[in-house]
C-alpha cells in the first residue's frame, strides 16, 4: 500500500507551506513521487518525512543549498525507501550550518 498524498495534505502534515513544497521539488531536494491525472504533484510517506527533515533542519539554522548538498552527496544505494530518513551515517548537513 503506497499512498500518495496531495501537495495540500503534505503540506498541511509537514507544517511547511505549499510554496515551500513546490520549492524544494522544484531544487529537486525532494522530488515528488507521482503525478496525479491533471500533473499535480503528489507525494508518499517517504517524501513526508524527507520534507519533515528538511523542515527541521531549516528550523535548526541550515540552508536549503546544505541540504541539498547533503541529498546529493548520499549515494543512490543507501537511500531508505522505508518511513525512516536515517542512512546509518550521521548527516553531513547537520554540522555546515549557515552563517547569516
Amino acid at each position: 500500500m503506497n499512498e500518495l498524498y496531495p501537495i495540500g495534505d503534505v503540506a498541511r502534515r509537514t507544517g511547511l507551506n505549499v510554496s515551500a513544497v513546490r520549492f524544494y521539488a522544484d531544487e529537486g531536494i525532494v522530488p515528488p513521487s507521482g503525478f496525479s491525472e491533471g500533473g499535480f504533484r503528489l507525494y508518499d510517506v517517504t517524501a513526508i518525512a524527507r520534507l519533515e527533515l528538511v523542515r527541521t533542519l531549516r528550523d535548526l539554522g541550515v540552508c536549503s543549498t546544505n541540504v541539498r548538498r547533503e541529498h546529493d552527496a548520499e549515494p543512490q544505494n543507501s537511500r531508505r525507501t522505508d518511513k525512516s530518513m536515517t542512512t546509518g551515517r550521521p548527516p553531513t548537513a547537520v554540522s555546515a550550518i549557515c552563517r547569516r
